[in-house]
């Protein structure tokens, strides 16, 4: 979002940077003090027109306005299919009507993005239809804002929402009218960049657990010796090291992933459930490693335990992660199978084009050699041909040569007329005499 003034970069570089907040210690308090603005408009950047864009991002951004997201429900939880908050259009407006629990920042945020349904789920075909999304003022007129106590994360107020009769303009529709409906397919978009997020505070809580207890367990002595040189110390912090690195590299994949355009959840929600898992059963180790101390307030491990307990339970708890992605898989599973299934199918194709290919070969190749050897004995008798037609002509020629001899030399005479001849002559000579 360069051309609204920020910075151009992605989930994989916030992510970091909030890992980077909650491993300085200040936990869930520091980090979710400031995630809402970066994942919470995911969806106005992806599916907001430009004037949207133009005319919600910059104050965002410049942090003269700070949104709160209101999508969970009392009556429905993780279940946003059954959503029953209602938004009735009425001419250039929606009327919306309904309630939002466990609503974060909303006691300070200006704006809010509400998820409500524009059509009865009874007049659908699919419960995922015809919820649309909405970005507005968080008019306080009409909406009335409960605070909710709780045991930690109190930097940030966590809040009931109650509206009814509250007046939304229509341009304050994401996507405008023509996305009335897409609200769902929106709000997956914002929901998985918070499961990554949500996973990356959860990795700085661990690994702030892990250098503090490990920080402890060199200084503190037992028997004469620094209790990080028993086994019995040493091991489980090393599981812990490992479940932490490991639930990074999942992380990090899923942020990437998430940045190149992949809309599947399974990533995102797999890495949001090893990173909380390994960040609690580190804060845990951390507090028994401490012993009784880890219990006070002194050392801060107590809080790290209370933070990563949020972290398994927000925004969804490990049992819910586990029925998506059995079901996630489930589907791609039959995906999979449909796509063995055809891949068979061109196989079988491509063999019997094979076999066919390989029939007209034989085929082809029988004809060839046939027409070799008709071939064959074409030049054979061609060959024949040619000699006798040689030899014809060499007889013709020699015949030829022949004739032409005879007719140049001399006429011959007979050995009578040679005498006569000779007599005649001799009387001449004798009468000259």
């Amino acid at each position: 979002m360069k051309d609204f003034g920020g910075s151009a970069l992605g989930i994989s570089e916030a992510a970091v940077m909030l890992q980077t907040i909650a491993e300085s210690g200040a936990c869930m308090n520091g980090a979710s003090s400031v995630h809402m603005n970066i994942f919470g408009l995911e969806p106005v950047a992806k599916f907001g027109m430009a004037a949207q864009k133009e005319r919600w991002l910059p104050p965002l951004i410049q942090g003269q306005e700070r949104a709160c997201f209101g999508v969970t429900e009392p009556n429905t939880g993780l279940d946003t299919l059954k959503l029953q908050s209602t938004a009735r259009r009425e001419g250039d407006y929606y009327i919306a009507k309904g309630y939002k629990v466990f609503i974060s920042t909303a006691q300070m945020a200006q704006k809010i993005l509400l998820l409500a349904r524009t059509t009865p789920i009874e007049e659908v075909d699919k419960p995922s239809c015809r919820l649309s999304l909405f970005y507005t003022d968080l008019n306080r007129d009409a909406v009335q804002i409960t605070y909710i106590p709780k045991m930690g994360r109190s930097a940030v107020d966590t809040n009931a929402l109650f509206f009814e009769d509250w007046t939304i303009p229509a341009e304050d529709l994401v996507g405008g009218f023509n996305a009335e409906g897409d609200g769902f397919k929106m709000i997956l978009h914002g929901i998985n960049a918070e499961r990554v997020l949500m996973a990356a505070e959860a990795l700085g809580i661990g690994f702030a657990a892990l250098r503090r207890v490990s920080q402890y367990a060199g200084e503190r002595m037992v028997f004469n010796k620094p209790i990080n040189t028993y086994q019995s110390i040493q091991h489980p912090l090393t599981e812990c090291w490992i479940q932490l690195e490991s639930a990074r590299l999942v992380v990090y994949l899923a942020v990437r992933m998430y940045d190149e355009g992949y809309a599947g959840g399974e990533y995102a929600n797999a890495a949001k459930f090893l990173a909380s898992e390994a960040a609690f059963k580190t804060a845990e180790r951390a507090i028994r490693t401490h012993g009784n101390i880890g219990y006070a307030k002194k050392y801060h491990i107590e809080r790290y335990l209370r933070k990563a307990t949020l972290s398994r339970i927000a925004p969804v708890s490990a049992e819910m992660i586990k029925n998506y992605i059995r079901l996630r898989r489930s589907i791609l599973r039959g995906f999979h199978k449909q796509a063995v299934a055809e891949a068979v199918k061109a196989r079988e194709i491509e063999e019997d084009v094979i076999l066919a290919l390989t029939g007209l070969r034989t085929d082809l190749s029988q004809k060839i050699k046939k027409i070799k050897n008709i071939s064959g004995d074409f030049r054979n008798n061609v060959d024949k041909e040619m000699d006798a037609t040689k030899k014809a002509v060499k007889n013709l020629q020699d015949n030829l040569g022949q004739a032409e001899l005879d007719s140049s030399a001399p006429p011959q005479t007979s050995d009578r007329e040679c005498h006569t001849r000779q007599a005649s002559h001799v009387g001449t000579l004798y009468q000259a005499v």
